[in-house]
C-alpha cells in the first residue's frame, strides 16, 4: 500500500499527497525511534518561539534565544559562561514581567531577587485559586509550590554555569550548557502555563 502518491500535473511540478497510512507510518516511526525527549524539547522550544510567548516576555525570550544559539556555535566551549549569564538574565526578565503583571513590583523592586519575585507571584496565584477552585485544589497548590522549588534549583544551576563553577577535576561541558538552556525553557514554560490556567 502506498504511503505517498505523486501526481504529475501539467505544469511540470510534482504534487505529493500523503495518505492516511503515510501519516500513520510516520507517527509509528517517530514513536519507535525513542525520541520522546527530542519531541518534548521541540514542543517546549516551539512554545517559546510562538508569537504569544515572544510578545508576553520579549526580553526573556531574547536572552534565552541567545543562550540557545550559543550552544550550536563552533567555539561553544568559550560560550559556556555566557550561556549561563544569558539564562540568568532570561529568568530575571521573565520574573520582572510577571512581577509587573501581578503589580507586585513595589514589594520586589530588585531584579536580582528573582526567587522572591516568583514566590510572590505564585503565592498571589494560590490565593486566587483557593477562593474559586475546590476540586483537586490541594494537588494544584502543591504543584505550584514545587514550581518554586524547581525555580530555586534552576537558579543555582544557572549561577554555577555563569560563574564557571565546576568540580575540582572537571570543567564545564556542552551538556552543562544544554542543561541550563533546556531547564530555563522548561521552567518558564511551566510557570507561564500554570499561571495562565
Amino acid at each position: 500500500m502506498h504511503n505517498v502518491i505523486a501526481i504529475y500535473p501539467a505544469n511540470n511540478f510534482y504534487e505529493f499527497y500523503v495518505t492516511p497510512n503515510g501519516h500513520k507510518y510516520y507517527r509509528e516511526l517517530k514513536q519507535r525511534s525513542g525520541q520522546s525527549v527530542e519531541r518534548t524539547e521541540s514542543y517546549v522550544k516551539n512554545f517559546l518561539n510562538a508569537e504569544q510567548f515572544r510578545k508576553n516576555y520579549p526580553q526573556a525570550y531574547e536572552k534565552w534565544l541567545q543562550a540557545e544559539e550559543n550552544l550550536w556555535v563552533e567555539d561553544w566551549e568559550t560560550q559556556l559562561t555566557k550561556i549561563g549569564h544569558d539564562c540568568r538574565e532570561a529568568i530575571q526578565k521573565f520574573a520582572e514581567t510577571l512581577i509587573n503583571r501581578y503589580q507586585l513590583q513595589h514589594k520586589y523592586p530588585d531584579q536580582n531577587k528573582d526567587i522572591g519575585r516568583i514566590k510572590a507571584v505564585i503565592e498571589q496565584r494560590k490565593e486566587k485559586l483557593s477562593q474559586k477552585e475546590k476540586k483537586f485544589l490541594d494537588s494544584l497548590l502543591e504543584y505550584l509550590d514545587s514550581l518554586l522549588e524547581y525555580w530555586k534549583a534552576l537558579s543555582g544551576l544557572v549561577q554555577r554555569q555563569e560563574h564557571g563553577i565546576q568540580d575540582v577535576n572537571e570543567s564545564l561541558t556542552w551538556e552543562d550548557g544544554r542543561r541550563v538552556v533546556f531547564q530555563t525553557a522548561i521552567v518558564m514554560f511551566e510557570v507561564d502555563r500554570s499561571l495562565s490556567r
